[in-house]
Order: structure tokens, then C-alpha cells, then sequence
């Protein structure tokens, strides 16, 4: 590889990886660094990085709202594109270049003269983009489609409405194909306006119906889409307090429980309560039996010393016994005293057992309005639950109406669509009927510019009739057949029909033919009567050329008549021989009849003209000393003399035997 290659290959791979830094950092780039790297690779021959790199200046400035810089970079974008044999970005280029001169024609910066003209490149920009996505197949791509609005739209704005209608048709048929709504808006709107302009009122009211009926679409779409977001979100919101309700019912019934619990091991304290107070009662009850019977021990003891001391007095010798049995009371006594003591202590365990009851009572008053608060709080919220539950219900409820207007909405986009299927069925017929129409009015003009000529059919469709005219100068000829009635009955009418059809077909053909050579419109077929043929040079178009060209045509017939009755003979078949009267003079020309117009010219010249023919010879052109004046220095002539001719007495008669050859400055 040569030190030149290497130079290029390192600049190409300098721009590429400052383009996808540049990309990938988010970062503007600087662009008088990228415009000396285009230059760069502009001079180096590399066409294809200069392409896209022009491109990418371009679409920098379209971005800064500079479009004339990014019209110029879009131009050399499509040169390099070219030289590249890049189709793909010639055409990206040049979509890029139109759109550019778009935006400056809008920007308002050019004066009047400088926008239309501005707005004519645009259109051929957008035109040569169309073309060149065609060739790449990407017709009906966006930027195809935005090449056709916005050329349509240009055409638009520089009033050329009838050019305007082709593209914008074309960007509606693809825009609904695709469901681009904001493409069918555009175009049809574009146009309704183009008709509206057109005065076509049928057409602005289909495209205006069009642009209406999606118009109203889109509004439905978006405020559904708005009403699904506010959905979603309502779902979402809803969700969320299920969740919380789902955690708070868990914990009330988490709390139900500990109660449940906390009330059975209360009504477990109770019974043993209860209990205990009724062993207490007991225990009272066996306590104050034995104070009964400690007092009657008393009262007994006290009897006993009553009765010591009167028995101490009378009897001595009882005193031994006596002591003893004061031995007895006291060791009694001291049982007495001991089981005194066993009373208190059970009186102050029955006391300290009366204080844990009391104690208990207090605790379990303390639990029981613990558990009034905790009823409470259940039942706050039991209520928080049933205003959550209300609350679902009215959430519920507005998705519920929610989903019915979403339905509703569906069923009308579906009635909207039907809408559309209607109107563009609608469009079809109303097209159809109108192609027919057109279909019928063009074979209706038809039909009668075979009946009438141009300028004749032209006054009759504006002012319901004809004004006859008076021409000064016309050259009529006439044609018949010599024999025809005793050739014809040697053929079946069939054969008698196509036989002077082909001939009066050819007839035709040779004066369209002879009209195509001299690029005008110079002779008037008027009419064939029987095996007749007529016809007029220099009406209803006025020309002072006319005898020549009548001449000229006269001997085109007679030389195919001449090769057919040659063709005829080797064929062994019956053939007819020509002959053809030719006349100039001034005859007033007019349409007759009102059901079946027929065009048609009378005067003098017109029955000399048949006298030529009459009086000529088969094979022959006679023409009058009159068309002669016109002719006689460019045609060979064979003078006949003074010939007589039915109710005209002598007239000057001459055979034509051929043009003579004639200078530049002579031709016709």
C-alpha cells in the first residue's frame, strides 16, 4: 500500500470515529472541524464518506435554522451521492434539499420573486426524490410520502392547484394504507383546499369529509388514549390501596386473633377467680366456725376457773388434781394461743389473698378497657375498611364507566370506519360516474367533431346553433365511381359495403396523413353520397394555400386507387375506377337540420366542382380554369380547352399530371 492510500485510509478513519464519538457522547460537534474533514475527503476523491458527511452537515444546519447553508450541503451531498453511484443517498440528499428550500420559503427571509422561484426548485427537489425512491422500491416510504405533501403542498402555495391534486392523491391512497393519520390530514386537507380553489364543489366536499371524519378520529384517539393513561393510572392508584387494604385487613384479623386470645385467658383469670373466692368463703366460713368454738373454749375455760376457785376454797385435797388440771388448761391455753396465731396467719393470708384478688380485679378492669379501646380502634377501623370498601366500589364504578366509554369509543371508531368504507365506496362510484361521464362527454365530442369540424362543434356547444359564413375562397372536390352500378351488381351488398368502406377509410386516412405533413388542420371531409365522395380545402379554417393542398391530396387518392385496381386485377377481382372533379371559388358554409347536424356548403363553386368531375376521365384530376389560376406555376398541366359542361355552358378545363419541382423559398 502506497503513502497516499495510507493518508486516506487514516482521515477516513479519523472521521468515522470522531462521527460515532460524537454520537455517542450526546455532544454537538464542531462544525468547522467536520466541514475541514468533508473538504478533506472531497479532496482525497472519497465520494461516498464526503456524501454522508455533507449529509450530516446539512441536517446540523437544518437543526440552527440555517436552510441556505443546509441547502448547499445537501447539494454537495447529492454531487458526491452521484459520483458515489449511492442511489439511496442521492435521493436522501435531495428529499433533505427540498425540504430545506421549503423551510427558508416559509422562514420569510426572501423577497416575492426570490420565493416563487425558491419554491419551483423545491418542487423539482421533491420531484427527483419520488423518482429516485422508485427506483430504489422504496415508493410509499415516509420520507417518499413527505416528498410528495410537501412538493404538492408547494405547488399549493404557488397557486399551480391542478398539478397540485396528483401527488397529494397519491400520499392520501398510501397515508390510509398505512393508518398515517397525520399524513391523511395533510393531504386531504391540501386537497379540500385545491378543489375549493378548482371550484370543483364535489371534490372539496369528499376531501373535506375525509379530513373532518379522521380529524374527529384523531381527537376520539387521543382523548382515549388520555382516558387509558388516566386508567392505567386509576388501576395502578387502585392496586396500590388494594395492597395497603390487603395488609390492613391482615392486621386487624392478626389483632382479632391476640384479642380472641387475650379474651380467653381473661375468661381462664375469671374462673380461677371465682374460684379462689369461693375457697376464700369457705375458708371464712371454717375461720369464723373456729372463733366460735375458741370462744366457747373460752367460755368453757372461763367456767373452769370460776369453778377452780370455789373448789379451791372447799376442797384442799382437789388441788393437786386441780393443779393438774390447771396443767391441762394451760397447755390448752397455749394450744388455744397457738392456733390463735394460726387464725392470724391464715387471716393474713386470706388478706394477702383478698389483695391479689383485688389486684387481679384491677388488672383485669385494665384489660377490659384495654380491650373497649382495642374494639374501639377495631371498630374505627372496620369503618376506615368499609369507607375503603365504598371507595373501591366508586373506583370500581369509574372503570367500569371508563371501560364503557373505551367500548363506546371502540364502537364508534368501528361506525367511523364504516363511515370512511361508505364514503370511500361513495368516492368510487362518484369517480366511476364521473369517468363514465368523461368517458361519455369525450365520446359524445367524438362523435360530433366526426359530424362537424372543430371550430363549428366549438360554437354549437357555446351558443346552441351555427351562424352561417361566407367564404371567399374554398377549393371543393368531388369523387365518383365510373360503372359503379354495373360493377355492384356483380357483388353481394356485403361485399358492395366493405368495398366503398375501405376506399372512403383510405380517403381519410390519405387527408390526416397529407395534414400530418404540412402540421394543420386544412381539409373538411363534408359528406359521401352513394359511391360519392366530397370535400372542401380552406373552411371552416380559412387559408389562401387551399387549392394546392386539394390538388395534392386529389393525386394521393388517384395514385391509391390506381395501386388498388392494380392489386384487384392480379387477384381476378372486380375493382372500381376514379374519377375526380376539382373547383375553387366562394361558397357559404352552415350546419342544417336540429336532430341530425350535418355540416354542409352551398353555392356556385360547389355544383362546378361536381360539372369537374362529371366531365372528367377515369385515372385523372380535372380541375377548373379557376384553381388553375392558383396552381399554374407548380404543377405540370394537360390543357383540355372549353369543355361543355350540364347548365354551365364552356368552361376552361385542365388535367393535373404532376407537381413541379420547386425551391426552398417556393415550399408551402
Amino acid at each position: 500500500m502506497n503513502r497516499g492510500k495510507m493518508i486516506k485510509v487514516r482521515i477516513f478513519l479519523f472521521v468515522l470515529v470522531s462521527i460515532m464519538f460524537t454520537e455517542l457522547s450526546g455532544q454537538e460537534f464542531s462544525v468547522n472541524e467536520t466541514i475541514k474533514d468533508y473538504e478533506l475527503l472531497s479532496s482525497n476523491n472519497d465520494f461516498l464518506s464526503a456524501a454522508k458527511l455533507s449529509f450530516k452537515i446539512g441536517e446540523y444546519f437544518i437543526k440552527k435554522n440555517q436552510f441556505e447553508e443546509a441547502r448547499e450541503y445537501f447539494s454537495y451531498s447529492e454531487v458526491n451521492a452521484i459520483k458515489a453511484k449511492s442511489i439511496e443517498i442521492e435521493a436522501k440528499a435531495i428529499y433533505k434539499k427540498g425540504l430545506a428550500e421549503k423551510l427558508l420559503g416559509e422562514s420569510g427571509k426572501l423577497s416575492m420573486a426570490e420565493e416563487q422561484q425558491n419554491y419551483k426548485n423545491c418542487i423539482e427537489s421533491f420531484k427527483r426524490a419520488h423518482v429516485l425512491f422508485s427506483n430504489i422500491k422504496k415508493t410509499g416510504s415516509l420520507e417518499d410520502l413527505n416528498s410528495l405533501l410537501y412538493g404538492g403542498e408547494a405547488l399549493f402555495i404557488i397557486g399551480n392547484y391542478k398539478e397540485s391534486v396528483s401527488p397529494l392523491k397519491t400520499v392520501l391512497r398510501y397515508a390510509q394504507k398505512n393508518r398515517n393519520i397525520r399524513l391523511i390530514l395533510s393531504s386531504s386537507d391540501l386537497l379540500a383546499k385545491n378543489f375549493q380553489q378548482l371550484d370543483d364543489k364535489l371534490n372539496y366536499e369528499y376531501y373535506q369529509s375525509i379530513f373532518d371524519s379522521y380529524y374527529e378520529f384523531n381527537a376520539s384517539k387521543d382523548s382515549l388514549e388520555r382516558a387509558q393513561d388516566q386508567l392505567r393510572i386509576s388501576k395502578d392508584s387502585l392496586t396500590r390501596f388494594q395492597q395497603k387494604l390487603t395488609l390492613s385487613i391482615d392486621s386487624l384479623k392478626r389483632t382479632q386473633k391476640s384479642l380472641k386470645l387475650i379474651e380467653v385467658s381473661l375468661t381462664k383469670s375469671k374462673d380461677s377467680l371465682t374460684q379462689s373466692r369461693k375457697s376464700l368463703n369457705i375458708y371464712e366460713a371454717s375461720l369464723k366456725k373456729a372463733h366460735e368454738s375458741l370462744s366457747n373454749s373460752k367460755d368453757s375455760l372461763t367456767r373452769s376457773l370460776q369453778e377452780i376457785a370455789l373448789l379451791d376454797s372447799a376442797n384442799s385435797e382437789q388441788r393437786t388434781a386441780l393443779e393438774i388440771k390447771q396443767a391441762e388448761i394451760i397447755l390448752k391455753q397455749n394450744e388455744i394461743i397457738e392456733q390463735h396465731a394460726r387464725i392470724s396467719e391464715k387471716e393474713q393470708d386470706i388478706k394477702k389473698k383478698v389483695e391479689d384478688i383485688s389486684q387481679k380485679d384491677l388488672e383485669i378492669k385494665s384489660k377490659e378497657k384495654t380491650i373497649n379501646l382495642i374494639k374501639g380502634n377495631l371498630s374505627e377501623e372496620e369503618d376506615k375498611v368499609r369507607i375503603m370498601m365504598g371507595a373501591v366500589g366508586i373506583v370500581a364504578v369509574l372503570l367500569l364507566s371508563l371501560l364503557l366509554a373505551y367500548q363506546y369509543k371502540r364502537k364508534t371508531n368501528k361506525k367511523l370506519e364504516a363511515q370512511n368504507k361508505q364514503i370511500l365506496k361513495q368516492k368510487y362510484l362518484i369517480e366511476k360516474r364521473q369517468q363514465e361521464l368523461k368517458d361519455e362527454k369525450a365520446r359524445t365530442d367524438a362523435l360530433l367533431l366526426n359530424i362537424l369540424p372543430v371550430p363549428v362543434a366549438d360554437e354549437l356547444r357555446q351558443n346552441k346553433k351555427v351562424v352561417p359564413r361566407y367564404y371567399k375562397m374554398v377549393t371543393i372536390m368531388f369523387t365518383d365511381f365510373r360503372g359503379f352500378t354495373t360493377i355492384a351488381a356483380k357483388m353481394s351488398p356485403g361485399e358492395i359495403v366493405r368495398e366503398l368502406d375501405a376506399c372512403f377509410i383510405a380517403f381519410d386516412q390519405i387527408i390526416e396523413k397529407y395534414e400530418g405533413l404540412v402540421k394543420r388542420k386544412c381539409i373538411e371531409k363534408i359528406k359521401t353520397i352513394g359511391d360519392g365522395y366530397m370535400c372542401a380545402a380552406g373552411v371552416p379554417i380559412e387559408n389562401e394555400s387551399n387549392p394546392m393542398d386539394m390538388v395534392r391530396v386529389a393525386l394521393a387518392i388517384n395514385d391509391y386507387m390506381e395501386k388498388r385496381k392494380i392489386e384487384k386485377i392480379a387477384r381476378n377481382e372486380p375493382f372500381f375506377e376514379i374519377r375526380i372533379g376539382v373547383n375553387t371559388g366562394a361558397v357559404v358554409a352552415g350546419v342544417v337540420g336540429k336532430k341530425k347536424f350535418a355540416y354542409d356548403i352551398w353555392g356556385d363553386a360547389v355544383n362546378l366542382a361536381s360539372r369537374m368531375e362529371s366531365s372528367g376521365e377515369v385515372g385523372r384530376v380535372n380541375i377548373s380554369g379557376e384553381t388553375y389560376k392558383y396552381l399554374k406555376d407548380l404543377f405540370f398541366f394537360t390543357s383540355r380547352g372549353k369543355i361543355m359542361a350540364k347548365n354551365k355552358g364552356e368552361v376552361d378545363m385542365y388535367f393535373v399530371d404532376g407537381r413541379v419541382k420547386y425551391s426552398e423559398t417556393n415550399k408551402n
